[in-house]
């Protein structure tokens, strides 16, 4: 269900799935997740909504933590996204991408 958290002129917060997205093909110049693809269950649907959703000059921008970031977070590595699996969905969806890992 649509909810609009927060509105003013600039910005407004919307609640939605993320494997369904209440927003136009093709609306946007940027997509960003931060820290919230290793809680999606259909990580493929999310991305392929995010995909939708991006103009062909659009960018996606995902910032998620990784199965080594358990021993700094103090959780189990089931809880964090497997870069592989990540990586072989944005081949299958055949997108571009590039990677920058950060270390502590």
């Amino acid at each position: 269900m649509l909810k609009e958290k927060y509105s003013d002129n600039q910005i407004a917060l919307i609640a939605s799935v993320s494997e369904s997205l209440p927003f136009k093909e093709g609306f946007y110049d940027i997509v960003f997740s931060v820290m919230s693809l290793h809680h999606i269950e259909k990580i493929e649907a999310a991305l392929n909504e995010m995909v939708r959703v991006l103009n062909n000059n659009g960018k996606l921008v995902v910032i998620d933590w990784t199965q080594e970031a358990s021993n700094l977070m103090n959780q189990p590595p089931s809880h964090f996204l497997p870069f592989n699996i990540f990586e072989g969905l944005l081949s299958k969806l055949y997108l571009n991408y590039q990677v920058k890992e950060y270390s502590t």
